[in-house]
């Protein structure tokens, strides 16, 4: 596909959740179908190398969507279990495209309220 409008899409269409985040009516299943556009097995196969503005691109999101989550609860556990759902089931070949995304893995594995002392 073309590397620049695959890149304006994914762009837009996060503008367009960000833009129904304070809706819940149409938020969640926006979230959802947006989840598995920019986290496509196609696009998570890709590597820096081979296609470095959309891993960009997806990198960006990714960060600009852990922030939501910070605000937003349930927004990373949508993200997680396409990535769940991407990778658990598959061949041993698409699970090997989960080692380059261990940003994903390791915030999965520490995501939660942080407790502080004085709580």
């Amino acid at each position: 596909c073309d590397e620049s409008l695959c890149t304006e899409a994914i762009c837009a269409s996060w503008k367009v959740v960000q833009a129904l985040s304070t809706n819940p009516h149409d938020f969640w299943s926006t979230l959802q179908g947006f989840v598995r556009l920019a986290f496509h097995q196609g696009l998570l196969q890709l590597t820096e190398e081979q296609n470095p503005r959309i891993t960009a691109c997806i990198q960006q999101i990714l960060t600009e969507l852990m922030e939501l989550a910070q605000v937003r609860s349930g927004v990373f556990n949508v993200l997680i279990q396409h990535c769940c759902e991407t990778w658990l089931p598959s061949s041993d070949s698409v699970f090997s495209t989960a080692l380059l995304h261990l940003d994903i893995l390791t915030e999965a594995c520490v995501y939660g309220p942080v407790f502080r002392r004085d709580q």
